[in-house]
C-alpha cells in the first residue's frame, strides 16, 4: 500500500480557520488567567475532529502557567507526546516555569531530561535556568542539570550559569563555582560581574581569601568591571584570615 501524500496532512481551509479561532480565543483567555476556559477550548477542538497543534497547546500551557496548575501542564506534556504533538521552546518554558513556581523541582528536572523531547529540539536555556533555580539549595542536582544541558547544547549561556552559580553560592561551594567562572574565562560564555560576585561570595562563606583574591584578578585580566559587592566579599574573605596585607596590595 502506498504512503499517503503529503498534502493529505495539511489541514484544510475549515481546519486551518478552526485552529486560528480556537488559538486566538485560548490566548485571550491566558492573558485574562482564566485557564478553566483556556483548557475547555482546547478540548472543543477535538469535538469538530480537528487535532490541535503546538501552536494552540503552547497557549494553553501559558494560561496554565500564570494561574500555577503544574499538575494540569504535565498531563498535557503527556497528552501532546501520545498524539505526537511536538512541543517545542516556548511551550516547555511554560512547563518548566509552572513547576518552578509550585516548588516542584523533582518534575521539573524529570522534564528536561525526559526522552521524548528528542535532540532535534532540545529545551530552551529558559527551561534549564528555571530548572536550576527550582533547585537552588539542591546544588549537586543543578550541577547534574548543568551537565545535561551541556551534552544537548554547544554550552549554556550566562544567565542560566549564573543561576548554577547562585546555587553554588548559597551553599558555600566555591571549589564548583570556581572551577565554572574558570570554564567561562577559558571557553565562554564571557561571565559578567554578577556571576563573579556569586563566586567571591562563596569563597568568602568560607573565608577562602586566596581564592577571592584570585576571582578579582582574573576579573582585572578579562576586563570585568568589579563592583562594591566584589569588594565587599573580598575585604570580608581577608578580614577574616587576617590577611589585611592582600587586601591593600589591591588597594581595597
Amino acid at each position: 500500500m502506498s504512503p499517503a501524500p503529503l498534502d493529505s496532512f495539511v489541514p484544510d481551509g475549515r481546519s486551518r480557520a478552526v485552529l486560528r479561532h480556537s488559538t486566538k480565543v485560548i490566548a485571550s483567555r491566558a492573558r485574562q488567567s482564566q485557564w478553566e476556559a483556556a483548557i475547555s477550548a482546547l478540548a472543543s477542538i477535538t469535538d469538530q475532529e480537528v487535532e490541535a497543534d503546538s501552536i494552540m497547546y503552547c497557549a494553553a500551557l501559558g494560561a496554565l502557567e500564570r494561574a500555577v496548575r503544574w499538575e494540569t501542564a504535565l498531563a498535557m506534556v503527556q497528552s501532546m507526546q501520545r498524539s505526537a504533538v511536538e512541543i517545542y521552546d516556548h511551550g516547555l518554558n511554560y512547563v518548566a516555569l509552572t513547576c518552578k513556581k509550585a516548588g516542584e523541582w523533582q518534575r521539573l528536572l524529570r522534564l528536561l531530561v525526559s526522552p521524548f523531547r528528542g535532540v532535534e529540539h532540545p529545551a530552551h536555556e529558559v527551561a534549564f535556568t528555571a530548572g536550576l533555580e527550582a533547585c537552588r539549595t539542591r546544588w549537586a542536582q543543578g550541577l547534574s542539570l548543568l551537565r545535561c544541558l551541556a551534552n544537548l547544547r554547544a554550552a549554556p549561556d550566562a544567565t542560566t550559569l549564573s543561576a548554577a552559580v547562585a546555587g553554588l553560592r548559597q551553599a558555600a561551594e566555591w571549589q564548583h563555582a570556581l572551577g565554572l567562572m574558570r570554564e567561562c574565562f577559558q571557553c565562554g560564555p564571557e561571565p559578567d560581574a554578577a556571576l563573579c560576585n556569586a563566586v567571591a561570595t562563596a569563597c568568602e562563606a568560607r573565608q577562602e581569601w586566596e581564592q577571592a583574591v584570585e576571582v578579582l584578578r582574573q576579573m582585572s585580566e578579562a576586563e570585568v568591571e568589579a563592583d562594591i559587592i566584589t569588594f565587599s566579599a573580598i575585604i570580608s574573605a581577608c578580614e577574616a584570615d587576617e590577611q589585611w596585607a592582600f587586601a591593600c596590595m589591591y588597594g581595597l
